[in-house]
């Protein structure tokens, strides 16, 4: 498959996860979420496990191309840039 992958884009593109924002400023992405069949719960979760109180406390909840979630608390967001989805403010 990495063969496939190197010789063709098309496939690539199709065969490899792109990280996906779910929440971002503590804004969540609904879209996403339903694009990714996750709820706010879920994510509510995933805040508590980082010791966060809510989401809008949050920076950014991202989906990792891996299947995990990431959270990005508000000491260490930086300038988002490297967010998917994002531009450096």
């Amino acid at each position: 498959m990495s063969y496939l992958q190197l010789r063709s884009r098309r496939f690539s593109r199709m065969v490899t996860a792109e990280p996906t924002l779910l929440l971002h400023r503590g804004e969540v992405l609904h879209d996403a979420l339903r694009r990714e069949r996750l709820t706010e719960k879920e994510l509510d979760g995933v805040a508590r496990k980082h010791g966060l109180g809510s989401l809008q406390e949050a920076e950014a909840v991202v989906l990792e191309a891996d299947g995990t979630l990431s959270v990005v608390g508000p000491d260490s967001a930086g300038d988002g840039g490297v967010l998917p989805g994002t531009e450096r403010s």
